[in-house]
């Protein structure tokens, strides 16, 4: 696997994890007494990541990235619903 496509495969995957702990973040603030602007602002912080992953997923071929993307939002989403959350 050439170096570009690792480091991009590993950049797509934390910004994965750091989508889920957002939504998971956002989940409880939504549950609380949070303000509404700090909701809307977290929101907009996910939207912003999606963006950016999708924006990094489309130099990936198809049937890999699809693959890719399902494999780490598993891994990812299992580790934060199994593991302790922070």
């Amino acid at each position: 696997m050439p170096v570009k496509e690792k480091e991009l495969k590993g950049a797509i995957k934390i910004g994965i994890k750091t989508l889920i702990i957002q939504e998971i973040r956002l989940l409880r603030l939504e549950r609380t007494f949070t303000p509404s602007f700090i909701i809307d602002e977290v929101s907009h912080s996910i939207q912003e990541s999606k963006k950016e992953i999708v924006r990094l997923t489309r130099t990936i071929a198809q049937r890999e990235r699809a693959a890719l993307l399902r494999k780490m939002i598993r891994q990812q989403w299992t580790r934060k619903l199994i593991g302790p959350l922070n």
